[in-house]
């Protein structure tokens, strides 16, 4: 999952790459309100969509020649110190960082929550005490004692000390804000903040979004109200306080200023500038791609959590994976056991039961370290159900020839069995024990 939110994050900064470097300046103010709408939605699709008809996968033969899986037996607990397997060790690791942020998520997702629903009742504050009334068909709240100019959803906010003239420019600015339902782009905007509020892309989508709705506003304004350079005068001689509200369309606000008359002074863009959006095509394409690629490696990875796997190189045609064996090698006195998970543990069990009990631990406590010492033995059941090529890795040769010996005298075993015939099976064993000097 964590790996999945880095990817959607990579891809929204691909997004945004492409729209400030080559959509941004242009006049296509509908289709770059589109594609901001849609970008981080596509990247969150484009990930977690499965693409099977991108069959990336590697085939029979090549898998051939792919490296073979170890099954890690119970790590077998010698004198005091406590039985523990690496497999679980490392699972309960991955599934407590996985609660860990999983809480930091939930507790950001709460936050951001919060302040949402802060904004909410500070609009609602404004209603106190206002006057309230209709001009040109639309809702006005008149804020006593205030500059504030803005619009909510099908509601303009005003001040009160604003002129006749002033409150008529802002009026006719934000009745365009409404009948475009900009409110509602912000909203989508603030629920993903409140989902991601870890990802500073998408205040940087929404910040692009409310600089492209006041170019619309501005556009249709000097098309039908104004002319362009009184416009210009205006917005230079008006001075009015914005509401800080990231979900509210404001008249006036310092940081656009600048880019709004950049763009009210600019030409509008030719018909050829719309080829520039067909690099949408190979961008989306090349996402897609990555995403697959990432899936079909995912998929081909082991996630069996009953028996850890851990890859080797091949040895033998013949001798297969733990986990796709149709039978499990099984020590005597568990080969009657049907369900293969309670085979396996008897298993285990018992090999375990038996290397404690043949494994020389004073001979260990003579050449090893004080403290937790660990071997790691390997080695494999063969088609008659005997124990060859032992070997092992510990902090010294002599430890791990005591390792081999006491593995070497493991008992003739029932052999695994793939599609009918008798195959070679390849298993590690951790073997832990404490030496207090």
């Amino acid at each position: 999952m964590w790996f999945d939110l880095i990817l959607i994050i990579v891809f929204q900064l691909f997004f945004l790459g492409v729209y400030d470097y080559l959509f941004k300046k242009e006049t296509f103010f509908t289709v770059n309100r589109w594609y901001l709408l849609l970008a981080p939605l596509v990247s969150i699709c484009i990930v977690l969509l499965p693409w099977p008809f991108l069959d990336l996968g590697i085939t029979s033969g090549e898998k051939a020649h792919l490296p073979l899986f170890i099954s890690e037996l119970t790590t077998i607990k010698l004198g005091d110190i406590t039985a523990s397997t690496s497999a679980s060790t490392s699972l309960s690791q991955a599934y407590s960082l996985s609660i860990m942020l999983g809480g930091i998520w939930m507790l950001g997702l709460l936050v951001s929550l919060a302040f949402f629903l802060k904004k909410l009742h500070t609009i609602k504050q404004y209603k106190k005490n206002a006057k309230i009334g209709k001009i040109n068909g639309f809702k006005v709240v008149f804020i006593p004692n205030s500059n504030l100019a803005f619009s909510f959803y099908k509601t303009v906010y005003l001040g009160s000390a604003l002129s006749k003239t002033q409150q008529e420019c802002i009026i006719k600015h934000e009745a365009i804000h409404i009948t475009q339902r900009h409110t509602l782009d912000l909203i989508f905007f603030e629920v993903l903040r409140i989902l991601f509020w870890f990802n500073p892309l998408i205040y940087m989508f929404q910040h692009r979004m409310q600089t492209l709705q006041e170019y619309i506003v501005d556009a249709q304004m000097t098309q039908t109200s104004y002319d362009k350079n009184k416009y210009v005068e205006q917005l230079l001689s008006q001075i009015f306080q914005t509401s800080g509200l990231s979900f509210a369309n404001s008249f006036f606000t310092h940081s656009l200023i600048k880019n709004r008359i950049i763009m009210l002074q600019k030409s509008k863009s030719s018909r050829y500038q719309q080829l520039k959006y067909l690099t949408v095509i190979p961008v989306l394409s090349l996402m897609i791609f990555c995403a697959a690629s990432m899936q079909s490696l995912l998929a081909q990875t082991p996630t069996n959590t009953e028996v850890k796997a851990q890859i080797v190189q091949k040895q033998e045609v013949e001798t297969l994976p733990y986990a796709v064996i149709d039978v499990t090698p099984a020590f005597k006195g568990c080969e009657d056991i049907l369900n293969p998970k309670e085979r396996a543990a008897c298993t285990s069990d018992k090999v375990s039961s038996f290397v404690n009990k043949n494994f020389d631990i004073k001979a260990a406590e003579a050449v090893s370290q004080a403290g937790i010492n660990r071997i790691f033995v390997k080695f494999k059941i063969d088609k008659s159900g005997n124990v060859v090529d032992v070997v092992s890795r510990a902090s010294n040769k002599a430890l791990s020839d005591i390792a081999n010996k006491a593995v070497s005298a493991l008992p003739q075993m029932i052999p695994g069995q793939h599609q009918g015939k008798k195959v070679n099976v390849l298993y590690s064993l951790p073997i832990s024990f404490k030496i207090n000097k």
